[in-house]
């Protein structure tokens, strides 16, 4: 499956500091459009070279102001047993958070006694990052939002996603080096991810914020129902 994304995102000319709060006031904007959201769904994945190629694939759906649910499928690290997959889902049903994962024997669970940010903490190392990328942009309780973080923030070369044409924008983040974010020029939604020194890309696919109420209802009803494809 292709990335869709460049194979370097190439910096323009380094910017001056009104350029650079510029840049990071354009990132606090996309956090704020994410925030005003009142529907919103996805589907992507995540790909880490430095763990022998492993595949996150992952799906999202959201209604304001506190249904979510992201649910995302890992195969098995050891490649001759990646017909072996783990599934979970964490979000926010009408009674509140919960962590529901089904192992690769196939024994589930389902926990609710932990806050959000708590569940999405669980989730985010197993996820590749990916659950908390999406819950920090859209709940300001999850905390973290590593678009928040960047330094350095400038310009660089664009990408066409998914069909929709994407500005980029790079910077240094205190942990995990250089970031590079591709979004939407239109909705200013993220299309894609790049961790240059993690060696990872995060692709997200299908970005819809509108005509969604049924879609997304349908797929909030129980936080015990199983991801697609598990």
């Amino acid at each position: 499956m292709g990335s869709g994304l460049p194979a370097s995102a190439a910096p323009g000319a380094a910017p001056g500091a009104s350029n650079n709060n510029r840049l990071k006031g354009l990132l606090d904007q996309l956090v704020r459009r994410y925030r005003q959201l009142r529907n919103y769904a996805d589907h992507g994945f995540v790909r880490d070279r430095r763990r022998h190629g492993q595949h996150v694939d992952f799906e999202t759906f959201y209604k304001a102001p506190a249904l979510f649910r992201f649910e995302f499928r890992r195969p098995h690290p050891f490649r001759p047993l990646r017909d072996h997959v783990t599934c979970h889902a964490v979000g926010c049903d009408r009674i509140g958070p919960y962590f529901w994962s089904r192992s690769y024997a196939g024994d589930e669970t389902l926990d609710r006694d932990e806050p959000l940010d708590v569940a999405v903490a669980r989730a985010t190392g197993i996820s590749l990052g990916s659950a908390h990328t999406i819950a920090a942009l859209l709940f300001d309780q999850v905390g973290g939002c590593e678009l928040l973080r960047l330094r350095r923030v400038r310009r660089c070369r664009g990408a066409t996603m998914d069909g929709t044409p994407c500005f980029g924008l790079t910077g240094r983040h205190p942990a995990r080096g250089q970031v590079t974010v591709f979004v939407g020029k239109k909705d200013l939604l993220i299309r894609g991810l790049v961790y240059r020194r993690l060696k990872k890309i995060q692709v997200r696919q299908g970005v819809r914020a509108h005509g969604l109420r049924r879609e997304v209802a349908a797929a909030l009803v129980s936080a015990a129902e199983p991801p697609a494809g598990c």
